[in-house]
C-alpha cells in the first residue's frame, strides 16, 4: 500500500507541473510514443518466434516455418490455432468495458482509451492464428499493441482525452513505421486514414513519432528492405500507359475483393456455430491450402519478394496461386480472425500487375526486365484503391523499393486506382474512412442549406386582410406574438399587423366588428426573407432582428407569402454544423487547440 501511495503521489506531482501541460511537450510525447510503437512491434515479432519455437523448434518467416510442418501438422496446427484464437476472441467479447477495442475508433471517434483486457486477448488470438499459417497480415495486432501501450502510459499520467487521442495516433504512426520500413508512409497512414487530416500541426508530430520508431528498429538491427529495387527505369510512353492500365485494373478489382471479403464475413456469421468452431473449421480449410503449397501461409510478403527479385513465374501458375491466395485470405479473415489485410492486398496487386506485364510484353518487349517495377506498381495501386489513401500508398512504395526513379509510374497507378475505386460507394478497407466521409457530406449539406429547407409553410400568425379587428385581437391573445402577417385572398403579402398598433387603435374610433383598417398594416417593422437565401444570409437577417420568426416571400410582384422561418431552426442547423466540425480531427486531435 505504501508503494502504491508513493506512485500515486509521484503521478499527481508530475501532472501538476506546468511544463507537463505545455505545448512544447507535444514533440517529446511524439518521440516517446514512436519508440513505444516500435518496441511493441518488436515484442510481437518475438512472441511469434516464441510460438514457432514451441511448435517446430525453429524460427523464420511464416511460410518457411509452415513448410517444415509434417502433413498432420499442416492440417492440425491451423485448426487448433483457430479454435484457441476463437476462444480468446469470445472471451474478449464478453468483457464489459466503456473503452474502445479498436485503435482507429479510439483515435477517430473515441477518447483515446483502449481496453487492456480486450486488447491482450485479441493480440494473443492474432498471434496464434498468424503463427499457424492463416493467410493474413500482422500489421493490425502490431499497431494495436503499440496503441494500447500508449493509452496505458497516457492514462497513468492523467492525460486529457485530446492529448491521449493524439498520443495513440503517434504510437500507431510509429508502429506502422516499424512494421514496414517506411517511416514517412507510417505517418501518412495515420494522417490520411486514421486521423483524416494533413494539417502540419498533426502530421509534424506523427512524422517525429515515425522517425523515432525507425531509429529504434535500426538500433535493434531489425531494419530491412524486403522489396528493394535496384533498377533505374526509363520513363517511356509504354511504361506510363501500362502503369495507368495497372491502376485501372486495381481500381476495379480492389472493391470487388473488399466486397467478397465482406460477403464472407457476413455469410460465415450466419453459420449457427460458436466463433471458436467456425475459426477451427476455417483453420482446417487453410491447412488443406497449405498442403498444396506452404507459401500460401502468412501475409504473402515472401512471395512478393520473389516477384521483385526475379524468380520466374509462368502466367498459369501465377493465376492459380493468386486465386488460391485470395481464397485462403477470404476464409481466414471471413471466419473472424483478427489480423491485417494490407500485405495480402499488396500481394494481390503485385500478382495482378505481373499478369498485365506478361500480356504487355507481347506488344512492348522492352518492358520484360521491369517485373520488379510492375510488382511495386500493383502493390501501390491495390493499396491505394482499397485504403482511399493514395499519397500514403505512393510514399510507401517509394520507401519500400528504396528507388525514387519509379515515382512517376507509381503516381499514375495509385491515383488512377484510387479515383476509380471511389466510384464504388461504401467499399473501403477501414470503417473510419466511411464515417469521416459521411461527416464531410453532412457538413456540406448543412453548409449549403437554403431557406426552402427551413420554411414552415403553415404558420399560425397569418390573417386575411378582410378579418375583423376582434378576430385579430383574439389571435394576438392566443398566440402571444408581436406581429400578424396579413395576406389577401390570393396569398399576396400586404404587410404586418403590430400588436401595439391595434391596441392603441382601440382607444380611438376603431370598432371590433369592422375589418382591419388599411392604415394599421405596415411594411416597416421588419424586412421579410426572400426565397433562395442561404443559411448564412438568413442568419444575418436574424442578427439585426429582435424576434423569433420572419416571413418568407417569393419574387413575384406583388410578392406572395411562402411561410415563415424560425430563429430556433436556424440556430439548430448551426449547432449541427458546430457538432460536426467539433468531431473532425483538426479539432479533436490538434494539440495546439486548447479546450
Amino acid at each position: 500500500m505504501a508503494f502504491k501511495r508513493r506512485i500515486t503521489y509521484f503521478r499527481k506531482r508530475i501532472v501538476r507541473r506546468p511544463l507537463f501541460h505545455s505545448q512544447a511537450i507535444v514533440l517529446l510525447w511524439a518521440v516517446l510514443m514512436g519508440i513505444v510503437g516500435a518496441l511493441a512491434t518488436l515484442i510481437f515479432f518475438q512472441g511469434v518466434h516464441l510460438l514457432q519455437m514451441l511448435m517446430v523448434g525453429e524460427t523464420g518467416t511464416i511460410d518457411s516455418v509452415v513448410s517444415s510442418f509434417a502433413t498432420w501438422q499442416a492440417v492440425l496446427y491451423p485448426c487448433l490455432a483457430g479454435l484457441i484464437g476463437g476462444l480468446l476472441l469470445s472471451w474478449s467479447a464478453r468483457i464489459k468495458t466503456d473503452t474502445n477495442s479498436d485503435y482507429m475508433e479510439a483515435v477517430a471517434l473515441g477518447d483515446g482509451r483502449l481496453s487492456i483486457k480486450q486488447g491482450v486477448l485479441r493480440i494473443l488470438s492474432s498471434m496464434a492464428v498468424i503463427t499457424s499459417g492463416f493467410s493474413m497480415g500482422r500489421e493490425g495486432p502490431m499497431i494495436h499493441m503499440g496503441a494500447m501501450l500508449s493509452s496505458v502510459i497516457g492514462r497513468f499520467f492523467f492525460i486529457d482525452a485530446k492529448r491521449l487521442r493524439f498520443n495513440v495516433a503517434c504510437d500507431a504512426s510509429g508502429a506502422v513505421s516499424a512494421a514496414y520500413p517506411t517511416p514517412t508512409a507510417g505517418a501518412l497512414f495515420v494522417a490520411e486514414i486514421v486521423v483524416g487530416s494533413m494539417s502540419m500541426v498533426i502530421v509534424g508530430p506523427l512524422l517525429i513519432a515515425a522517425m523515432s520508431a525507425h531509429l529504434t528498429t535500426r538500433f535493434f538491427n531489425s531494419h530491412f528492405l524486403l522489396y528493394e529495387i535496384n533498377i533505374e527505369i526509363s520513363l517511356t510512353a509504354e511504361l506510363i500507359v501500362c502503369a495507368i492500365i495497372v491502376g485501372v485494373f486495381a481500381g476495379i478489382l480492389s472493391p470487388f475483393f473488399l466486397r467478397a471479403l465482406d460477403w464472407c464475413k457476413r455469410g460465415i456469421k450466419l453459420v449457427p456455430l460458436p466463433l471458436a468452431i467456425r475459426m477451427a473449421i476455417a483453420g482446417l480449410i487453410v491447412g488443406l491450402f497449405l498442403l498444396y503449397d506452404p507459401r500460401l501461409a502468412g501475409n504473402g510478403d515472401s512471395i512478393v519478394s520473389t516477384f521483385i527479385h526475379g524468380e520466374a513465374w509462368t502466367w498459369q501458375f501465377l493465376i492459380i496461386f493468386l486465386l488460391l491466395k485470395v481464397a485462403a485470405t477470404l476464409v481466414s479473415v471471413g471466419a473472424g480472425a483478427v489480423g491485417g489485410v494490407i500485405t495480402p492486398i499488396m500481394f494481390i496487386g503485385a500478382a495482378e500487375a505481373l499478369l498485365i506485364l506478361k500480356t504487355a510484353v507481347i506488344i512492348f518487349p522492352a518492358l520484360a526486365p521491369y517485373s520488379p517495377v510492375f510488382a511495386i506498381l500493383g502493390m501501390g495501386a491495390f493499396l491505394s484503391a482499397a485504403s482511399s489513401a493514395p499519397l500514403m500508398a505512393i510514399i510507401m512504395m517509394i520507401e519500400m523499393s528504396h528507388n525514387q526513379s519509379i515515382v512517376v509510374p507509381v503516381v499514375f497507378a495509385c491515383v488512377v486506382a484510387s479515383f476509380l475505386a471511389r466510384q464504388f460507394n461504401g467499399l473501403v478497407m477501414f470503417n473510419v474512412t466511411t464515417n469521416r466521409e459521411e461527416d464531410i457530406r453532412l457538413r456540406h449539406r448543412l453548409g449549403n442549406v437554403r431557406i426552402e429547407q427551413l420554411i414552415n409553410k403553415n404558420p399560425e400568425n397569418i390573417i386575411r386582410s378582410d378579418m375583423l379587428v376582434g378576430e385579430a385581437i383574439d389571435l394576438f391573445t392566443e398566440l402571444s406574438v408581436r406581429y400578424l402577417y396579413v395576406v389577401n385572398e390570393d396569398n399576396e403579402f400586404l404587410g404586418v399587423l403590430a400588436h401595439r398598433d391595434i391596441t392603441r387603435s382601440l382607444l380611438g374610433a376603431v370598432n371590433l366588428d369592422e375589418p382591419i383598417p388599411a392604415h394599421l398594416i405596415s411594411r416597416t417593422y421588419l424586412e421579410p426573407l426572400r426565397a433562395g437565401m442561404t443559411l448564412d444570409e438568413v442568419q444575418d437577417e436574424f442578427v439585426t432582428y429582435n424576434g423569433e420568426r420572419l416571413p418568407v416571400l417569393d419574387f413575384a410582384e406583388p410578392p406572395h407569402l411562402l411561410g415563415v422561418v424560425y430563429k430556433s431552426d436556424v440556430l439548430r442547423r448551426y449547432s449541427e454544423i458546430k457538432k460536426s466540425i467539433d468531431k473532425t480531427s483538426e479539432v479533436k486531435l490538434n494539440p495546439f487547440i486548447r479546450n
